[in-house]
């Protein structure tokens, strides 16, 4: 039974850091409407937009890389077996108030009464998504399967051992 409380509050802490990235996100594009960076309006939203889907991807990353490096020293010790789609399911569980989120906004008839907590939800993806020319709906469906690809890979490379900053930040040494 403690397992899966364990689980349930992974669940739970990477739906609170990918709201964190939410609120990082709301505050970002909410000063830089009242900054004139650039002259063009809509580079500067995807510029934004861009900033603030890696923030957002990078905070759920790192915290899942946390979760499988933990999760590698209780396997190790013999307190759980090895489960490397784990961070899927972690991704896929705590993606579902985006999923149930999008699909009551489809049901609904595109309504404007779920189209703020759906602006909510996808708020780090807002800038750019506008710039593409494909309907919304596709785009945030693409949006909740690159999260739980997110939420695998971190997962992946913490239980594997795989220090993604320091292959960006440190020098090979000769």
């Amino acid at each position: 039974m403690k397992r899966k409380s364990r689980f349930f509050n992974e669940i739970i802490a990477a739906f609170l850091t990918y709201l964190v990235g939410c609120f990082f996100s709301y505050v970002l594009i909410g000063t830089s409407g009242n900054i004139d960076l650039l002259s063009n309006a809509a580079l500067q939203n995807a510029i934004v937009g861009i900033v603030t889907t890696v923030v957002t991807l990078t905070l759920v990353f790192f915290r899942l890389w946390y979760k499988g490096e933990y999760d590698c020293n209780l396997v190790d010790f013999g307190h759980m077996k090895k489960n490397l789609g784990r961070g899927a399911l972690i991704g896929l569980f705590s993606a579902i108030p985006k999923i149930l989120m999008l699909t009551a906004f489809l049901l609904a008839a595109k309504s404007y009464s779920l189209a703020v907590p759906l602006a909510v939800l996808f708020s780090p993806f807002i800038g750019w998504v506008g710039a593409v020319q494909v309907p919304a709906h596709y785009i945030y469906s693409v949006i909740i399967l690159t999260y739980i690809g997110v939420c695998a890979a971190g997962y992946y490379c913490g239980f594997n051992g795989i220090a993604v900053t320091k292959n960006l930040f440190y020098k090979k040494e000769k």
